[in-house]
């Protein structure tokens, strides 16, 4: 694992980026919560356990962490099934004991 810190402006340019309005600005208010959305989601993997890094698979998990969230906060069901998964290979990778909590 790489010993760089986690890059909160790097996941939020790929979060906006996931987020594609066609090319149109996005409102300081809509940004504003896509960031709020991207710290929730760093703070929900850190809560889990997984240590967040540079790396750009942490990266990527943060922003799609947020991405659902944000486009699937009134859905039920949580996430897609290829977010529990990369959520379920980190804890292995890590060690941990249940990705579930």
């Amino acid at each position: 694992m790489s010993s760089a810190p986690f890059d909160f402006e790097r996941a939020f340019t790929l979060l906006k980026a996931r987020l594609d309005r066609a090319g149109l600005p996005i409102p300081t208010a809509q940004e504003e919560e896509w960031r709020l959305m991207l710290t929730a989601a760093v703070a929900e993997l850190r809560e889990k356990g997984i240590k967040l890094t540079g790396e750009e698979d942490d990266i990527w998990l943060a922003a799609e962490t947020a991405k659902q969230k944000i486009q699937h906060r009134d859905a039920p069901g949580g996430y897609s099934e290829e977010l529990r998964r990369a959520i379920v290979h980190r804890f292995i990778k890590e060690g941990l004991k249940d990705a579930d909590e």
